[in-house]
């Protein structure tokens, strides 16, 4: 008698059997995981940073070799890759051995770089240097745009960094977004080389004075301790900071010196928009006995 027929003339004996083996995987389908996967890709940490004006050479010799020796031989890397660019950015991936705590090596790879800060040129540290875990494929790409040609493309990327960005770093699994042509609003400023040559200035004694104007303070507290008053109340004192629109003509007044070397077109037509700007000064303006001063970002 075959298997099959013993089942077929029992059919009572069959259903019991095939309620057995239905509530026995119902019970383990609650332990058992939904997909599990081996580990295939290996933890990858990237550390950006730029150096504004600085070529490819430069970038490799002054920044990319002291974060390379500082990062070499962390625990479990695999090995270490870098790109420096002509726009003055550097990409530095670390990639570590598989299996490995991709948060116990973004945690390793930063206590080094931070280490390797102070022997980093002013601007690159003004900057900041970022170290961020990553995965070395995209996931998706999409180009915004605007169908009736209405907007701009400067309107466009500020809208996507507003309202977009956020929402897509919060989405779970997105672990970063890159921009690709971003624009930003920045200010240049063109200076006469001639009258800079005239007045003996360079390029970082304007990026001093500019960055000087430029500065948040605060501005204090009315009736704080251990002011003795009777007021009832601490009033907090607001001023105008780089934000409220200042002209660039408030800036001629407090520095004649570096204000001459503008003409009054470009005095007048030069402000500041609304937004924080980072100065970076170009060591090619003070060869060229500064023939322009780097771009507000």
């Amino acid at each position: 008698m075959k298997l099959t027929h013993f089942f077929i003339e029992r059919p009572r004996f069959a259903i019991v059997i095939n309620a057995f083996i239905t509530l026995f995987g119902l019970a383990a389908m609650v332990s058992l995981p939904v997909a599990q996967y081996p580990d295939i890709v290996p933890p990858t940490i990237q550390i950006t940073t730029a150096y504004p004006g600085a070529s490819a050479d430069t970038i490799a010799r002054t920044v990319a070799t002291p974060l390379e020796q500082a990062i070499n031989g962390v625990e479990s890397m695999d090995y270490i890759t870098s790109q420096s660019t002509g726009d003055g950015n550097i990409n530095i991936t670390v990639s570590f051995k598989i299996g490995s705590d991709v948060n116990l090596a973004l945690m390793l790879t930063n206590n080094r770089v931070q280490d390797t800060l102070t022997r980093l040129p002013d601007p690159v540290q003004h900057i900041g240097v970022k170290v961020q875990k990553v995965i070395p494929a995209y996931l998706l790409g999409f180009f915004p745009y605007s169908p009736h040609g209405t907007r701009s493309v400067s309107y466009i990327s500020n809208y996507m960094t507003l309202r977009v960005r956020d929402e897509l770093s919060r989405l779970p699994g997105v672990g970063g977004i890159l921009a690709l042509g971003e624009r930003q609003f920045a200010m240049r400023i063109w200076i006469d080389p001639n009258k800079a040559a005239a007045y003996d200035i360079s390029a970082s004694d304007i990026l001093t004075a500019l960055r000087a104007q430029n500065a948040q303070v605060s501005a204090g507290v009315l009736n704080q301790p251990p002011v003795g008053t009777n007021s009832a109340y601490q009033i907090n004192v607001e001023a105008l900071g780089p934000k409220s629109g200042v002209k660039f003509t408030v800036f001629v007044q407090i520095c004649p010196r570096i204000g001459g070397l503008l003409s009054k077109s470009m005095q007048q037509s030069i402000k500041v928009h609304e937004s924080s700007f980072s100065l970076s000064a170009v060591s090619a303006c003070e060869r060229d006995a500064v023939s322009s001063l780097p771009t507000w970002q």
